[in-house]
């Protein structure tokens, strides 16, 4: 219409009535442009993400601000290392988010939306490729993308035979939703005494601390959580590792599935050995 090319023509109007331009591209951009998101080199080889505040062309550095550390899914932490810090880095130490980085959230939740398991395993090879850079605190964000949308139960739509993992006493202990309520966002949860095998049911727990344990696709949700541990543990964040390797720990500790002998079979040694795993790194972060 007129008045939609009078206002493209004029970005004064635009501003004046409320409306905002398309924000251009990632790529569209210089590199070196104040206010762009890139990913700097720091010591020991190790890469982060900052915001450039200042591009000094005469001796070639550039002025950057560090994204806080606090990851979406774990909390914001409240440390002094969650603080605001800048640095004065030359320009050669500066290069481009990952093209994955810069995917519209909209279209990363469509994803999921359409192939959940597809999506997340994706999801974990680039978290994979940010720890090789290695940028850790960008690995443990995308590697909290896949986690939560694997982990997350809903009283409105998950099924009352669900899997999770509930804490009782302090562990992360494997059971069954045998109900739940929409309206207090609780679920009662069974547990099987594998040595008695009597039942007991943990009544009322909150949806927000089940972990839904998506058995057919257990080793990536392993992964998953493993692999995010090893990064907090290389940030110092001895705390919040351990917890992941808690959960992976709940994963395994109860038998696999029974069928054939020689399927028990390997699933038994599956069993042990990420078990194995996750009790050593746990014991490491308890070292530490």
């Amino acid at each position: 219409t007129d008045l939609e090319e009078a206002l493209v023509s004029c970005p004064e109007e635009m501003r004046r009535r409320g409306v905002r331009p398309n924000a251009p591209n990632y790529r569209d951009t210089p590199l070196l442009s104040v206010g762009k998101l890139v990913r700097v080199q720091v010591a020991a080889g190790r890469w982060r993400r900052a915001t450039i505040e200042c591009h000094d062309e005469g001796d070639g550095t550039v002025d950057v601000l560090f994204m806080n550390t606090g990851t979406a899914g774990l909390g914001q932490r409240e440390d002094a290392q969650a603080a605001e810090e800048e640095a004065t880095l030359p320009v050669s130490a500066v290069r481009p988010l990952e093209d994955f980085e810069v995917q519209p959230e909209q279209e990363l939740r469509g994803a999921f939306a359409e192939d959940l398991f597809a999506t997340a395993a994706r999801v974990k090879d680039e978290a994979n490729c940010l720890f090789k850079l290695p940028d850790y605190e960008a690995a443990v964000e995308r590697y909290a993308l896949a986690i939560d949308e694997l982990r997350r139960f809903s009283s409105g739509t998950s099924s009352s035979s669900t899997q999770v993992l509930v804490n009782q006493g302090g562990v992360l202990r494997k059971g069954i939703v045998t109900a739940n309520n929409s309206e207090s966002e609780r679920a009662d949860v069974e547990l099987v005494d594998l040595q008695s095998r009597q039942r007991h049911v943990v009544r009322g727990a909150p949806c927000r601390t089940l972990v839904v344990v998506r058995e057919e696709q257990l080793q990536l949700q392993t992964a998953l959580y493993m692999n995010r541990a090893r990064s907090l543990m290389q940030l110092s964040r001895q705390q919040e590792a351990a917890q992941d390797l808690s959960i992976v720990i709940g994963f395994w500790s109860a038998p696999g599935r029974v069928g054939t002998e020689a399927a028990e079979t390997d699933a038994e040694q599956e069993r042990r050995k990420y078990l194995a795993k996750a009790l050593f790194l746990r014991a490491k972060t308890r070292l530490a």
